[in-house]
């Protein structure tokens, strides 16, 4: 890497350290007041001269902070597995017992849930080894929190029945 790029690299780097350091409280770094107020001045003057480098560095953490996120998201849904796929408050479709399970979010009033609802039933006829599990997650607003409460007032004698209710709910044109 050419000496130019490098301090261009070096620079802001040094400068982010700076800032996340808090100030000495003595000499000990090597570095007078004088010798400080000069090193923060060439880093302000890199920046202003080269914003990009400040936005690269946000994208970076972004990115960072989204991959946290996502292995964060993975790790909760592997410690929370067996609340999803074995709550017993939750409709079973399909084979109870397959060696294969799906777990759905659903929202009544959700138009794509509506909408996907006749292929998920299709995989469930095509392939008897599928268990279907529908967690109810009521979040476009108070009719679905209504819809949610009737679906399981009606349907709360047994599990098969609750099955039974939210097929028949979906295919209703109330839901």
């Amino acid at each position: 890497m050419p000496t130019l790029l490098r301090s261009l690299v070096v620079v802001p780097l040094l400068a982010l350290s700076l800032m996340a350091t808090p100030a000495p409280t003595s000499a000990a770094d090597g570095l007078n007041d004088d010798q400080r107020r000069e090193i923060e001045k060439m880093i302000e003057r890199y920046i202003m001269d080269h914003p990009e480098v400040v936005m690269e560095s946000i994208k970076r953490l972004q990115d960072r902070m989204a991959r946290e996120e996502e292995e964060r998201a993975k790790a909760n849904l592997v410690a929370s597995r067996d609340k999803l796929i074995s709550d017993p408050a939750s409709p079973v479709g399909g084979n109870p017992d397959g060696d294969v399970t799906i777990v759905e979010f659903f929202d009544y009033r959700c138009g794509f849930c509506k909408r996907v609802f006749p292929a998920l039933m299709e995989v469930m006829k095509s392939d008897p080894k599928v268990r279907y599990v529908f967690k109810e997650f009521p979040i476009l607003g108070p009719e679905s929190v209504m819809a949610t409460k009737a679906s399981l007032a009606v349907c709360a004698s047994s599990r098969r029945n609750t099955w039974m209710c939210t097929r028949l709910f979906w295919r209703s044109k109330a839901a």
